[in-house]
């Protein structure tokens, strides 16, 4: 049968070859005799009718696209797109409507969950890691990520363009966690072998065509093996040619680090020989973390995220811009001392007096840019003056998690969210596979999990301010 147009795709008489790969896939004993071509585990030349319906759908409505440069899964009918997702193992389960919603609003891959430096303004309010036990985890696995990467390579392939589409304030970027700090970001596979950011990075590139995001508030200088990856990184992406790579490579300095908020809380607590020690070993772990990342000075995505509250705030002493400053002045002394011993020793970072002023000096003007705001978290309510310009925001952050959850509510179609929510949505893949949106205000579960070896498995919860008892229903993604 001659196709004369779309539309008529459904009427296809399917070859001999077609019907013969319908057999097949009845057949267990055929299937366990032919290995596998890609990670999908079904061999390319080996689907059912409904594949080879949805691609010869896809290859005909691409005609009618030949002057557009950029394809979306959107621009189909995703009713009749289905199947060309067929034997893509992490897929399993899902129709084209969930999978171009997972596609279109993804932000977050949450490779590891948690982080130890417990920044009272973290709007993740991330903790420390989970314990791992048979039935929970606080990291994706190896496999799990490969096998999402390799799936969305896989659909790239057939829908012969990327699926994942680079759009204006969404998919500027790829963001391997949600409330992990990156210097701790590591994936062990089945081998025992680790993979750090650089190997879970270039996956992400090869995939979506994005560059990272890269987030810090320092590592402890007793850990070695930390020490140790951030010098690796640092070497690759102070190198001209990895630039691009980067959305951004951001160091937190500030106040609210819990080492030194609870330096502040002992010497309120009139405990000042234990509250300087703390002070002085968070200076000392910023210090070497200053010294470590100097040669990023070089990448122009090296950025500062320096935040505190305003002078005229009413939280406590220690938080304000000025106290901030301070602390910098602090921190680059100790910094100043190890590049003079640097240039004494092993020369690994300065070589000489003038090239460690440059660097001292670059630093300094980064103080210029701090920004006496901050969002309200959920662990800063317990220092913030209830009168206070943070307080007041918070409010603000709270009358608007109740107007994302009344919208959620009330929502049919979930592409119609963004006229309803004040600001877009954001999803966020879960080490276990589970799908979830964010305002940045809110955040919610859906009913969308992708198929992960570690399916089922409990993890810590998603912030901020996760609603349980609101999920986003397939029913209303598939209302497209």
């Amino acid at each position: 049968m001659k196709i004369t147009s779309v539309q008529n795709y459904s009427n296809i008489s399917f070859s001999p070859k077609v019907q013969k790969a319908q057999t097949f896939q009845q057949n267990p004993i055929a299937q366990r005799n032919l290995a596998p071509s890609f990670s999908g585990g079904i061999p390319l030349n080996i689907h059912s009718s409904k594949f080879f319906a949805a691609k010869t759908y896809l290859d005909m409505a691409k005609q009618g696209y030949k002057k557009v440069k950029t394809l979306d899964l959107y621009m189909f009918d995703l009713n009749k797109l289905d199947g060309i997702q067929e034997g893509i193992r992490v897929f399993d389960g899902l129709n084209m409507k969930e999978i171009a919603f997972v596609a279109d609003t993804v932000s977050e891959i949450a490779v590891n969950r948690g982080c130890r430096n417990i920044c009272s303004h973290c709007y993740a309010n991330a903790k420390a890691p989970i314990k791992e036990t048979a039935n929970q985890i606080n990291k994706m696995s190896w496999n799990d990520f490969t096998s999402l990467t390799d799936g969305f390579e896989e659909l790239n392939k057939r829908a012969g363009f990327p699926v994942v589409v680079q759009k204006k304030n969404k998919h500027a970027m790829a963001i391997p966690f949600h409330d992990a700090d990156c210097s701790s970001i590591v994936l062990k596979d089945n081998d025992g072998k680790e993979h750090d950011f650089i190997d879970i990075a270039e996956r992400l590139d090869k995939v979506f065509h994005l560059p990272v995001l890269f987030d810090t508030a320092g590592w402890n200088i007793q850990d070695v093996k930390a020490q140790k990856r951030m010098e690796k990184y640092v070497e690759y992406y102070s190198r001209p040619e990895n630039f691009d790579k980067l959305e951004g490579f951001n160091l937190s300095v500030n106040p609210f680090h819990a080492m030194y908020a609870k330096s502040l809380e002992l010497k309120q607590n009139r405990k000042p020989e234990l509250a300087a020690k703390l002070y002085d070993l968070y200076t000392t772990r910023m210090a070497n973390v200053l010294f470590t990342l100097t040669p990023m000075q070089k990448n122009p995505n090296f950025k500062f995220i320096a935040r505190s509250a305003a002078n005229d705030s009413k939280v406590p002493k220690g938080f304000k811009e000025k106290d901030l400053r301070v602390l910098y002045m602090d921190i680059l002394e100790k910094t100043n001392n190890l590049y003079k011993k640097d240039i004494k020793g092993a020369q690994k970072v300065v070589k000489n007096e003038d090239e460690a002023f440059e660097c001292f000096s670059n630093y300094y003007e980064r103080l210029d840019d701090i920004s006496p705001t901050i969002g309200m978290s959920v662990r800063a309510e317990k220092f913030v003056d209830k009168n206070d310009e943070i307080a007041k925001a918070g409010e603000k952050r709270k009358r608007q998690n109740i107007v994302d959850i009344q919208s959620l509510k009330r929502i049919k179609d979930f592409r119609k969210i963004n006229k309803d929510m004040d600001r877009h949505f954001y999803g966020i893949i879960d080490a276990n596979g589970d799908y979830y949106l964010t305002t940045f205000h809110s955040s919610f579960p859906t009913e969308i999990k992708l198929n992960f070896e570690n399916k089922g498995k409990t993890t810590a919860p998603i912030a901020p301010y996760l609603q349980k008892d609101i999920p986003l229903t397939r029913s209303v993604i598939n209302n497209v």
